[in-house]
């Protein structure tokens, strides 16, 4: 199995058991579990991969009484010098941002995820 196969292996498992344990509505605050998951199972096989805690900034936080953004953990890895994001709670935060987000984001960091503490426009 290469490595982008072992990513994806690793990020389903993690996902699925999350879901079980916790219900598919009911994975805010899961973000640190997962990424300390997912990043121990990439380093076990041989995958560059480190924790990233950032932020979500929001297209739409009309129901939100303070920020438009949050914090936010996932795993960057690195495969052929190639930094891929990698996520299996991002959709956590759906009701907020304009576009659909997958299960499970393996690939480029979306926009709406940030580095960087974003300043609230609110």
């Amino acid at each position: 199995m290469d490595k982008m196969q072992t990513i994806k292996v690793i990020c389903r498992a993690v996902r699925d058991d999350l879901v079980a344990r916790y219900g598919k509505d009911c994975l805010y605050g899961t973000c640190i579990e997962a990424s300390d998951r997912i990043c121990s199972n990439l380093k076990r096989h041989d995958i560059e991969a480190k924790i990233v805690e950032g932020w979500c900034h929001y297209d739409d936080a009309s129901s939100c009484s303070d920020r438009d953004y949050d914090e936010h953990t996932w795993v960057e890895a690195t495969i052929d010098g190639k930094m891929l994001y990698v996520d299996v709670t991002a959709d956590q935060f759906q009701y907020y941002i304009d576009e659909e987000i997958p299960e499970i984001i393996i690939g480029e960091k979306p926009y709406y995820m940030l580095h960087e503490e974003p300043e609230t426009v609110m």
